[in-house]
């Protein structure tokens, strides 16, 4: 049995050495704040389950992130295996075979990076047989996996040098023809981004693991393959403001100026503790519509011209007035002679 404290030496030997060996069986490891099993076959890794956790759920979090499954999608409850998930949601969406499985895979790498960055712990091998999807569960090699290790935590100051939080990533214009040998994993990260989008969202929404971004975005920059802007924020009194929240406060502004009301949390009616009480529906109360901001924008800009109308419209009345009290007092004069 191989145990010992975890740090990247140790695992690392730890897993050249079940690679070697073509050892079969659980490395488990204990992390600070969960317990995790690495499932070994043949000296490659096939999946990395939290004990406490549901890797079914996981997947169906990282596909619902990239928007290929609808937000009221839940997990089955009766899913045992990858196929079985597979199944259950092409009856609802329909996710290809390949996308699932890219998935599945980089959930796995994340979950064995996140290990080798948690900087403490215990570890110990157990030799075992193992009950794992053949048709998709990840094969990844234990070599591999270390190179991607060292490469990850090397280019990572450069990479957040590179792609800040305002960072916006749009994709250059290439001849017909050019630039289309990509791998799946590279293919997939061009897809996320089409033509641009913001760093802080791609992160979010990409399907590929930590190293697989980090490593394809550079190679990008570096060959011309994607261009980079730098979005400034908003300020205003000293505080940065995104483009969203100017949007959200002229709105409000807009509604203020007009009298129409914001929208306002429902309050629930608490209901006596008695067996007996009649409990009375809450009355619905009527829902002001709201109204488009490009709208509100030209009603803002007519209340704006009727209240410079106004002067203007009190000279007038004062020149007219000017001109019919003398006009009526010389008709008036006439009229007495």
């Amino acid at each position: 049995m191989l145990s010992g404290i975890l740090n990247p030496d140790n695992l690392s030997a730890t897993l050249r050495d079940l690679s070697q060996r073509r050892r079969q069986g659980v490395l488990e490891v204990t992390l600070p704040d969960r317990k995790v099993e690495v499932l070994v076959v043949q000296g490659r890794i096939v999946d990395v389950m939290d004990v406490d956790g549901n890797p079914f759920a996981t997947v169906v979090e990282r596909l619902r992130r990239a928007g290929m499954l609808p937000d009221e999608f839940t997990l089955p409850l009766e899913c045992e295996s990858y196929k079985e998930l597979f199944l259950k949601i092409n009856e609802q969406v329909v996710v290809e075979q390949s996308t699932f499985k890219l998935a599945i895979k980089h959930k796995v790498l994340d979950q064995l990076y996140q290990i080798e960055a948690s900087g403490g712990g215990f570890f110990s091998f157990q030799v075992r047989m193992i009950e794992f999807d053949r048709e998709f569960s990840p094969n990844i090699s234990v070599g591999q996996l270390l190179l991607d290790i060292v490469a990850l935590n090397s280019d990572r100051e450069r990479f957040e040098r590179t792609f800040g939080a305002e960072t916006l990533i749009r994709a250059a214009k290439l001849p017909d023809g050019a630039g289309q040998n990509h791998s799946e994993e590279e293919q997939a990260l061009l897809d996320a981004i089409g033509d641009a989008i913001a760093w802080s969202e791609l992160k979010h929404k990409c399907l590929l693991s930590a190293f697989h971004v980090q490593d394809a975005l550079l190679a990008f920059k570096d060959s011309g393959r994607i261009k980079l802007e730098k979005v400034a924020p908003v300020e205003r009194n000293g505080h940065a403001l995104s483009l969203d929240k100017v949007a959200e406060a002229l709105n409000r502004s807009i509604d203020q100026s007009f009298g129409i009301p914001e929208h306002e949390p429902q309050v629930e009616l608490a209901a006596e503790a008695s067996l007996h009480e009649e409990i009375e529906q809450p009355e619905v109360a009527y829902a002001v519509p709201r109204i488009g901001l490009r709208v509100k924008l030209n009603l803002l800009n007519m209340r704006l011209l009727q209240n410079s109308m106004i002067p203007h419209l009190v000279q007038i009345i004062f020149l007219l007035a000017a001109l019919t009290i003398p006009l009526g007092l010389w008709l008036n004069t006439l009229g007495e002679l």
